[in-house]
């Protein structure tokens, strides 16, 4: 009996036939299939699991466990019921046949039957488990990666919820340490003015100079310790979504800015702005912030000019905003920075400048940016040293519907 690798697949044949054994047996073989056999259906249910074949050629007529039961079996069985079975029989009446069929055979060949023509039956019906076989690989290929996804995507899923809320517990201590500092730091600035009051005539210039440097130093404290709670209160104190006129918005910055407007004799040229649907207190802090920054980092002996433009525009579908978003530009004619440094200017506590050139703690634009992202929009700059400075907001026109979003 041929044991070699199969070529054309596994055929195991019962047949209480010694002859009609021996014939399949040679033919098949010639042809490429590694081929079994058995003398009788019992024989046969125990040839099963050690040949493990891809199709079972079954004689219907056998003494003992006859075709019908001997098929019956194997289809009650799960780990059998899905080897195709061709029966092999000399009736050809129809109620045989349906019977075959019943008990679960794929194919009925008569004998005496033309060997060409089973050998055409045998290449259909291995074409069609051979199929099968693929389909079933793919299916658990399939089921193997839905579930590695699945996996990953629980993985993922912790992990987020673990970073926001250590994000959530961030925000909450920067809040509460940069709230709880404001009194100690009240005391100091009182303290340091009555002592200055009371004793600044007897100290020397040494002593006068110590104490105008511990007051420098408590007023920048106080600035950043007022910056890092604006900061954080752009999640922890967030407001929901309104209809925003961003033209009254920036209206109304201006105005407060009046002053430093007239400190450095600038001009802001506001053109029409669209209405978004945003937070109005972070609006106005993100026009605060950047037109503050445009009039600060002016050229000496250029007089400051600042133009504020707004468009819609139309982009890739984000956050729920059906693609519908508007772009802000604040561009500047000051100082301007190497555009290297343009991802930098946008993280916390960065500086481009010394604290004796130009005020300021490092948070203002890294809060605008933090406004822009809790509103599902960009925030980018472009500027060459000396050239001025464009500043570029992308805001949805629409927010999504399913609430106000939040961290981000």
């Amino acid at each position: 009996m041929n044991h070699s690798p199969a070529k054309q697949g596994r055929i195991l044949i019962i047949d209480d036939e010694p002859t009609n054994l021996a014939v399949l047996f040679q033919y098949l073989d010639q042809h490429g299939y590694e081929v079994f056999v058995a003398e009788n259906g019992k024989s046969g249910l125990g040839r099963i699991q050690p040949a493990r074949p891809d199709i079972i050629l079954l004689d219907v007529l056998m003494p003992g466990i006859d075709g019908f039961e001997t098929c019956q079996r194997l289809k009650e069985n799960a780990e059998t019921r899905s080897i195709p079975v061709i029966f092999m029989t000399a009736l050809s009446d129809t109620a045989h046949k349906v019977k075959g069929f019943q008990v679960g055979a794929v194919d009925f060949v008569t004998k005496p039957f033309q060997y060409e023509e089973l050998l055409m039956r045998l290449k259909t019906h291995l074409t069609i488990v051979n199929l099968q076989r693929e389909l079933q690989q793919r299916n658990t290929f399939l089921e193997q990666e839905i579930t590695q996804r699945k996996h990953a995507e629980q993985k993922l899923q912790a992990y987020a919820a673990k970073l926001k809320q250590s994000n959530q517990e961030l925000q909450e201590f920067a809040y509460i340490a940069s709230h709880d500092l404001q009194e100690p730091l009240r005391k100091v600035l009182t303290f340091g003015d009555r002592l200055q009051t009371k004793y600044g005539q007897y100290l020397d210039d040494q002593g006068r100079d110590y104490l105008n440097r511990m007051h420098a130093a408590a007023i920048r404290m106080q600035r950043l310790i007022h910056d890092l709670l604006k900061f954080s209160r752009v999640t922890t104190k967030a407001q929901p979504f309104v209809e925003v006129d961003l033209g009254q918005i920036a209206r109304e910055v201006l105005t407060d800015l009046e002053i430093s407007l007239q400190e450095v004799g600038g001009r802001v040229d506001l053109n029409d702005l669209p209405t978004v649907e945003a937070d109005p207190i972070q609006m106005r802090q993100l026009f605060q912030n950047l037109l503050s920054n445009a009039l600060k980092f002016h050229r000496i002996g250029a007089t400051p000019l600042v133009r504020v433009q707004g468009h819609a525009t139309m982009l890739p579908e984000e956050n729920g905003a059906n693609g519908k978003f508007c772009q802000i530009t604040v561009s500047d004619n000051g100082i301007g920075f190497d555009e290297k440094h343009s991802s930098r200017i946008f993280q916390i506590f960065q500086r481009l400048h010394g604290c004796s050139e130009y005020e300021g703690t490092g948070i203002g634009l890294a809060t605008c940016r933090k406004i822009v992202d809790r509103h599902g929009g960009s925030i980018t700059a472009q500027s060459s040293p000396g050239a001025g400075a464009t500043f570029v907001v992308t805001l949805p026109r629409t927010q999504p519907k399913t609430g106000v979003l939040t961290d981000q």
